[in-house]
């Protein structure tokens, strides 16, 4: 799975495109300031694709608390929240994995109660995720199919290779009884012809 990086500075870029439709690591940076991502109020749409990991670095450029959120009241069926931070260079980052396509906000959840929030005066932008085209679901579908045949095959091959192993346990086994019982055959043929010479012996005496 190939890293793509493209940093949102200031003064750069106003959308994230997504560029292939395989499933990609794309990593971004994104400057917070009052009341905007990207150094302007709003914030750049970001699109990726369905399946994509997406790693974004939240750079403070102000002196009061910002976040990064998009959940249930953006409204998406994600749940992901970042850190709050504060003052220029403070930086954290989020993770997430773009598996429900759509378009959903992401915004900034700071804001104190009975105040204006910073959302409501603006700092929001689109989350965009395209749904894969059903040529890459069937292939992935396809994939997933062959690597379990693959661990199916290899689960039956460990079972022949376990049952042949058995087997011939099995055998040794019982060559082992055969030969135990002929032992003990042997031993109690012995210990009779032992007794009976002994008592012929014993009549010749007498």
């Amino acid at each position: 799975m190939a890293v793509l990086t493209t940093v949102l500075t200031a003064n750069g870029y106003s959308q994230v495109q997504a560029q292939q439709a395989s499933p990609q690591v794309r990593q971004m940076a994104l400057y917070m300031v009052r009341f905007g991502y990207n150094g302007t109020q709003g914030g750049p749409d970001i699109v990726v694709n369905q399946g994509d990991t997406v790693r974004l670095t939240l750079i403070s450029n102000d002196t009061v608390n910002h976040d990064w959120v998009l959940d249930a009241s953006s409204p998406s069926p994600y749940n992901v929240k970042s850190a709050r931070i504060r003052n220029v260079g403070n930086t954290t980052t989020v993770e997430l994995v773009a598996n429900f396509p759509g378009t959903f906000k992401y915004y900034c959840s700071v804001g104190a109660p009975g105040m204006t929030t910073h959302r409501q005066r603006g700092m929001e932008g689109n989350f965009i995720v395209n749904a894969l085209p059903s040529a890459d679901l069937s292939a992935q579908v396809k994939t997933l199919d062959d690597q379990v045949q693959s661990l199916v095959s290899s689960v039956n091959d460990q079972m022949s290779q376990q049952k042949a192993a058995l087997d011939t346990l099995s055998s040794q086994i019982s060559v082992l009884l055969a030969l135990s019982a002929a032992a003990i055959i042997l031993s109690i043929v012995a210990i009779a012809l032992s007794i009976s010479a002994s008592r012929k012996k014993t009549d010749r005496v007498s």
